[in-house]
């Protein structure tokens, strides 16, 4: 909609309409252009900085101008009258001294020239909606108009008006009705911050060059809280809000807002003496104090009380210190206010700290973490920092940024959680080292991933109970594997052995029998008194084995309902049973307990991104079809020709349905959730029918490290192994064929091998595969004596020679060949294993700079070694995600479109900030030197042209004196400089005679 009424021209008319005379023209021009402003509108923000640079006229800075500089003598006027009785002349508590040379009403002149709807706060805040999101060319009009009939320095005004309100400001907080002069100070600062992050560092120049860094630090050392007495003094409450705002409130939001300001003079450093400058400005001992104040307000330095684990612990706060409201705050929400403020002065000591060269941020640094070790513990666990690459384009270069953000206690647990530590080291591992753009890509892909847990995980970690699973999830996970091992363990030690009756010992001694001679009472009786198979016939032929055999335990077993339920199968250890039983309950709540932490925590993620590929894809197809091609180009045309070619209504989809195919996807790719569903069918399974069922839960090793491995190396090494055994079987199936069409017989005579083609070829493969291939060539002992003589008996010879080639491909080619592969597959997976340990041992995964160059800068290397550095990432994305983007400043919005469009040119690949900076002091030496050796040459110049000059002055001295001895024979006299030569007297013409 704001590009639509750009479009028709609004944008224009509204620059216009503020130059004319009529300051409610003006007003109502301002709130126009700030709503097409409104959410960085770039569009909007072109079609102003091409009218600005096209009027050469200039009106409408000379209009801005002219309403700053109105504000500036309205200041200038309460500046010299009492500050305290004018506020309160302006609050009409003192009417009777009201002086009539002024202003009747001078409540209303100060909500008129400085209040919330002021004409001059209005145009504070058209400035920073058009310098918003770092718009360059406008940030550079703001100082300086080039190119027009005259330059206004709107931005020096700026910093002229805050250097006036600045002396009202203590005054003001006490104030009952400070509210218009507190809201004109916080705007200017926002506008005044607009204008120079980037950082454009010709804004910076200029508010370095003058007094705003010296009035924000008088600001801040006049800010600080005051008691439980001071909230009576003053404040100032909204009736249409229903809001109070105490003296501490008003004090706050103004530090924060003076705190932002300042951390945005840090952003992309390109020259060191900025940062050691703003560092000259300010007293590092207030920041320190002010740290220390706001960790006792929360809690944190009163050690004569219980001190709290949490500061967003409500609960715990309210019964172990002072509630905030006892302590001159009001508002709600005032806790992460101060929460913030403390981060934030923590984070410019940290900066500070980065360019200090003197040691004196150390200092009080220090301090801090030994007076108070609890405070400084909790801001070191609750600050990180990223660095960050983004290009200048003045210059082309890249820069490393330094980004210092605030944790929240969920996702300092999250960090410290091991199932969700393995998750991440795992991802890690899982990135390739070798090409750099694959590296980067496919771990903002995995991010997203680990972010949408992360997300997940705070949302459904509001209840206790999930907390405290996904807590103890790994142990859940490992304890339901122990537990299937100690059952199966325990069924192969005491199930089903057979009690002899009338001893009560174990049946026959615990000793096989032979056929012929069974034991003392034996009977042909179900499996607690038999243990044989038996043999009708007595002859032991294939046939009637197959087809005469009784195995009078195996009927009893089918017939058995549930092995709970007989007796006879635990006649061994008798309370085994209930002792077993008792860890069937348990694993069965244990698998129900690591099956839920799946569906809870894990499965709604992974239908989440199936019901998204289904959108993507729906969305292509629709594409496809559509055939509205000029819809992306009809929204970079303007006037009449948008209106023209705008594109169509989207139809309002009320309800998506999700069709059967999303249905079918969602049961055919979540396998985990079959496996799950499988696992707790087999626990349930083995409590209520059999234990036999629990050795199917130790399948689930196979989801643990070392079960992955061997999976994994059945995926590397399976296309080989899989060509590999189809040749095997191919040749085996080729003599299992000539077996039984030339050599069947004897295998006959000899061992009843097979009968029939099909069951001398899976015989054959079977054996073969066991290492055994009599079956279908006949007992052994008569292939280790071939014929005496080749020719002697050819049949025979072709036997052995068919057993050779058979055994020579079979078992010294194609089994190592196998067994090679699986070797083979292993070791690949282990080198990999190893080169990614390597790779994380010696470089940095971020930046993939050696270890090494870490050596000059103690500890840098110990937050980045084994991947350690690829968190701060995470949590950095994270907390983007919990702020508004229409808060971002430039380097944040870059990363954030950076990271939704996959593209990975903010992270700093082969760049580190440390050797960034050491560089730059490099440039700032060799400069340095350069000026001295210009200057020293400068000198030398200057010695050689005075030596120059002496001489010639001695020259004009010795031809001064020559010219007054010439001077001395000709007149008579000595010539001095300034007197007139006289004219010798006229002589009588000589008479000569002849």
């Amino acid at each position: 909609m704001q590009n639509k009424f750009d479009a028709m021209g609004c944008t224009v008319a509204a620059m216009r309409l503020f130059s004319h005379k009529s300051k409610r023209i003006q007003t109502e021009a301002v709130r126009l252009l700030m709503v097409l402003l409104q959410g960085k509108n770039q569009r909007v923000q072109s079609t102003v900085a091409n009218f600005l640079t096209k009027n050469k006229t200039n009106l409408f800075f000379s209009r801005v101008l002219k309403i700053l500089d109105s504000t500036i003598r309205s200041m200038e006027y309460l500046k010299r009258n009492s500050a305290s009785n004018k506020l309160k002349r302006m609050k009409g508590l003192d009417k009777n001294e009201h002086s009539g040379s002024h202003t009747p009403h001078e409540s209303d002149m100060a909500e008129s020239e400085y209040g919330k709807s002021s004409l001059a706060v209005l145009v504070l805040r058209l400035l920073q909606l058009m310098c918003d999101g770092q718009c360059k060319v406008i940030q550079d009009l703001v100082s300086s108009q080039p190119g027009m009939l005259k330059s206004y320095d709107i931005l020096k005004r700026c910093f002229d008006l805050f250097e006036v309100v600045q002396p009202l400001l203590p005054a003001a907080l006490s104030s009952n009705d400070s509210q218009g002069l507190i809201i004109l100070c916080l705007q200017l600062v926002e506008t005044i911050t607009e204008a120079v992050q980037g950082p454009n560092t010709k804004n910076l120049a200029v508010l370095l060059s003058s007094n705003f860094l010296t009035s924000v630090n008088r600001v801040l050392a006049f800010c600080s809280y005051t008691s439980s007495e001071g909230l009576a003094l003053g404040g100032w409450a909204s009736a249409s809000a229903g809001l109070f705002l105490s003296i501490n409130d008003l004090r706050c939001c103004l530090k924060i807002t003076l705190l932002r300001c300042i951390l945005s003079f840090f952003e992309v450093v390109t020259d060191l003496s900025v940062p050691r400058q703003i560092r000259n400005f300010f007293d590092l001992k207030m920041f320190a104090d002010q740290i220390v104040e706001n960790g006792k307000l929360l809690g944190f330095v009163d050690y004569h009380r219980r001190h709290i684990k949490s500061m967003r612990s409500q609960q715990k706060r309210n019964k172990n210190v002072l509630s905030l409201s006892d302590k001159g705050f009001s508002m709600e929400g005032i806790e992460s206010l101060l929460e913030e403020e403390t981060y934030y002065l923590y984070f410019i000591m940290l900066y500070l700290q980065d360019f200090d060269d003197t040691g004196d941020v150390r200092k009080h640094v220090q301090g801090l973490k030994q007076e108070y070790p609890r405070l400084y513990k909790f801001l070191k666990e609750h600050t990180s920092h990223v660095e960050l690459v983004r290009r200048v384009e003045s210059t082309g270069k890249s820069w490393v940024e330094k980004v210092y953000f605030s944790l929240d206690d969920s996702i300092v647990s999250m960090a410290h959680n091991s199932d969700y530590k393995d998750r991440m080291t795992e991802l890690i591992r899982s990135i390739p080292n070798n090409e750099t753009h694959e590296k980067y890509v496919s771990f903002i892909q995995q991010l997203k991933s680990m972010l949408s847990q992360l997300v997940w995980f705070e949302a459904v970690g509001r209840y206790r109970t999930v907390r405290i699973l996904i807590k103890r999830r790994k142990w859940v996970k490992k304890s339901t594997l122990s537990l299937s091992i100690l059952i199966t363990v325990l069924l192969l030690i005491v199930y089903g052995i057979p009690i002899d009756p009338n001893t009560g010992g174990v049946f026959a001694q615990g000793r096989f029998f032979s056929k012929g001679t069974p034991p003392a009472g034996y009977q042909n009786l179900p499996y607690p008194y038999a243990k044989d198979t038996t043999d009708p016939t007595g002859l032991g032929s294939t046939y009637g084995l197959a087809m005469s055999t009784i195995d009078y335990s195996l009927k009893y077993r089918l017939r058995l309902e549930s092995r709970w339920a007989s007796d006879k199968e635990w006649l061994f250890w008798p309370a085994g049973k209930s002792f077993i039983y008792f860890l069937t309950v348990v694993h069965l709540l244990l698998t129900v307990l690591y099956s839920l932490s799946y569906f809870i925590l894990d499965f709604p993620l992974e239908w989440i991104h199936l019901v998204e590929e289904y959108k993507k894809e729906l969305k292509v197809k629709l594409k496809e079809k559509s055939s509205s091609t000029e819809e992306e180009d009809a929204n970079m045309k303007k006037g009449k020709e948008y209106l023209l070619h705008l594109p169509p209504v989207p139809n309002v989809v009320l309800e998506e349905k999700i069709g059967l195919i999303l249905v079918l996807r969602t049961l055919s790719k979540c396998l985990n959730a079959w496996y799950f569903i499988g696992l707790t069918s087999f626990s349930v399974l083995g409590l209520i029918s059999s234990p036999f069922f629990q050795v199917f839960c130790m399948l689930d090793y196979f989801r643990q490290p070392g079960g992955r491995m061997v999976t994994r190396a059945l995926y590397v090494g399976g296309p080989a192994l899989i060509r590999s055994f189809a040749v095997g079987v191919m040749v085996i199936a080729v003599y299992g064929f000539l077996g039984y069409a030339y050599y069947s017989q004897s295998g006959i005579i000899s061992s009843e091998s097979c009968h029939s083609p099909f069951q001398c070829v899976a015989a054959f493969i079977v054996h073969s595969f066991g290492g055994d291939i009599r079956t279908v060539l006949g007992r052994f002992a008569a292939w280790a004596f071939p014929s005496m003589a080749v020719w002697a008996d050819i049949w025979y010879s072709g036997r052995t020679l068919f057993m050779i080639t058979f055994v020579i491909f079979w078992s010294f080619l194609l089994q190592p060949v196998m067994t090679g592969q699986i070797i083979n597959a292993f070791n690949e997976m282990r080198q990999a294993k190893d080169d990614i340990r390597k790779y994380l041992e010696s470089k940095c995964f971020i930046s993939g700079i050696d270890r090494f160059k870490f050596d000059d800068f103690p500890g840098e290397w110990e937050k980045r070694e084994a991947g350690k550095y690829a968190w701060n990432y995470l949590f950095f994305l994270r907390w983007l995600s919990l702020h508004d983007p229409q808060d971002y400043n430039m380097i944040q919005s870059i990363v954030s479109k950076c990271f939704d469009k996959e593209k990975p040119d903010f992270f700093p690949n082969g760049l580190f900030v440390g050797i960034q900076r050491d560089e730059l002091e490099e440039q700032n030496d060799e400069t340095k030197d350069q000026v001295r050796n210009a200057m020293r040459d400068l000198r030398d110049e200057l010695g050689d042209q005075r030596e120059l000059m002496s001489k010639a002055s001695s020259r004009l001295s010795k031809i001064e004196e020559r010219i007054e001895e010439v001077a001395e024979k000709l007149f008579g006299a000595p010539s001095t400089p300034g007197a007139q030569v006289q004219p010798a007297p006229a002589q009588p013409p000589s008479t000569f005679v002849l």
